[in-house]
């Protein structure tokens, strides 16, 4: 400590839980910390103290349910597993997911006689044994099963990821201030999924995220009718005759210039987002006192649902970029197609890349500043304490996403608070 005191375990820091991936705080088997160091510098000592590896018992499964890894169009599959055999799950296979137990490292740092603090965490985790429909091409109609399909438990999956955290606290005179950081970021992989050499390049699972979206490939928008008629892939099964300049485009990835659903790419699955971070900052000065908290998010994508947007054939929200950034002859540079009332079968509502939006964002979710009166000013009131604070959530946010909000994905910003408090003892 600062003031050269030591306590009962001089050097040990409070340890958090070690967490499974996913930071459900479900506490994991570990082998312990090492040993702390402690090394002298200009400003204290600093305090390094490394965890060793830790993971829960070797050979453990877990029940799995049905889970979605692939969505888009009117396909939907359970969690991936890897294309091939595998046995049918029934009676005698309770459907469990096994792998190997969560395998992690971390190091713990002090400095400037622990006013800094930093804790840095990585994991890494491998799982088998998925429950997944097993793919159509092993049971084509010959097999006489009227194109079902069963259950199969098989594939390889990486879960990996890593959680720092940082805090500075430090007083000078009558100025106490803190600021803290915390970020968590996780990524996964398909690394087996069987044998896929009869799927198309861009309809095979392995090397591609655990959670991915079908869709079509979109190209951008229609710029004439002349581009429409040299245009390669018949869209709408009519020779493109029901398209028009401003509607939207599609890649041909079988190259048998018909929109089909071999067409579809998986593309990775970015609603839960890839980074998460916090900032946290307090300060107070002679009863003046201030505190804020941050949230942010990266590596977040949304296909933006068409409630909120030009899919919907009735536009319930209808809102001013509707009007403003929607393509005409005199905006051919338009964020979105033509405005139009359109079917659910319509060529600009088809599930594509062109509405998956990035939704990056940092918001100010809470803002306090308040005012804590002097003991000795309260006296004749008979009054021990007295603080009166301004308090407002969601002031600002910066994002990526326009014209709607990053998290809701509706049309207008979250309500902003505003607030008084009072607080008095007697």
């Amino acid at each position: 400590a600062g003031n050269g005191r030591r306590g009962p375990h001089p050097g040990r820091p409070a340890r958090p839980d070690h967490r499974l991936p996913g930071g459900h705080g479900r506490a994991a088997h570990h082998r312990g910390d090492g040993p702390a160091l402690r090394l002298p510098g200009p400003r204290g000592h600093a305090r390094l103290r490394p965890r060793l590896p830790y993971g829960g018992p070797a050979g453990g499964g877990v029940s799995a349910p049905a889970a979605a890894g692939v969505s888009g169009g009117k396909r939907e599959a359970a969690v991936p597993a890897r294309r091939g055999g595998g046995r049918r799950r029934g009676a005698d296979d309770p459907g469990r997911v096994h792998g190997e137990p969560p395998r992690g490292r971390g190091l713990d740092l002090g400095f400037w006689n622990n006013r800094v603090n930093a804790t840095v965490e990585y994991y890494q985790r491998y799982r088998t044994n998925l429950v997944t429909s097993a793919p159509s091409y092993l049971f084509p109609p010959s097999v006489g099963n009227d194109g079902s399909v069963p259950n199969i438990n098989i594939g390889k999956i990486r879960f990996q990821g890593w959680d720092f955290s940082i805090k500075h606290l430090n007083t000078v005179g009558d100025f106490k201030y803190s600021v803290g950081v915390n970020l968590s970021v996780s990524n996964n992989k398909v690394l087996d999924y069987g044998d896929e050499s009869a799927e198309l390049p861009n309809l095979r699972r392995a090397g591609k995220p655990y959670l991915v979206w079908s869709l079509y490939e979109a190209a951008g928008l229609f710029q004439s009718y002349e581009e429409i008629a040299n245009w390669p892939v018949d869209q709408d099964g009519m020779g493109n005759a029901t398209l028009a300049p401003g509607d939207i485009k599609y890649v041909d990835q079988d190259g048998d210039k018909v929109l089909t659903s071999n067409d579809r790419v998986y593309v990775k699955n970015s609603s839960r987002p890839d980074l998460n971070y916090g900032i946290s900052l307090s300060a107070s000065w002679k009863g003046i006192y201030m505190s804020a908290q941050f949230q942010g998010v990266a590596g977040y994508n949304q296909k933006i649902t068409e409630l909120y947007t030009l899919e919907s054939r009735s536009l319930q929200r209808f809102q001013d970029y509707h009007m403003t950034n929607t393509w005409t002859p005199e905006n051919p540079g338009a964020e979105y197609p033509r405005l139009k009332f359109a079917s659910s079968s319509d060529n600009n509502r088809k599930e594509s890349t062109f509405w998956v939006k990035e939704c990056d964002f940092l918001r100010l979710k809470a803002l306090t500043i308040g005012y804590r009166f002097p003991s000795k000013w309260l006296k004749r009131a008979k009054i021990s304490s007295l603080d009166v604070a301004l308090q407002g959530g969601n002031l600002f946010t910066i994002s990526s996403l326009h014209n709607m909000d990053p998290e809701s994905l509706r049309g207008y910003p979250l309500s902003r608070t505003y607030g008084v408090t009072l607080n008095f003892g007697l």
